[in-house]
């Protein structure tokens, strides 16, 4: 489960979070860069995908004639 959690980036925030809230004396999963990085990566990843989801909806909407609505 483990490993699983590794692929959410609410893991990473959450880490980030209590690194910062306890002002830099908490044990990191990596060194905070990384974490940043990781977190960064996950925004761009998330943003390319939710653009081609939504040009593909926009295409089928056309489609199918429900953009007229």
């Amino acid at each position: 489960m483990q490993y699983v959690a590794y692929l959410l980036p609410y893991t990473w925030g959450y880490d980030l979070v209590r690194y910062y809230s306890f002002g830099g004396k908490w044990q990191t999963i990596l060194p905070v860069w990384q974490e940043w990085a990781v977190i960064g990566i996950y925004a761009v990843l998330y943003t390319l995908l939710s653009r081609h989801l939504l040009a593909r909806a926009e295409r089928l909407a056309k489609r199918s004639g429900l953009n007229v609505i």
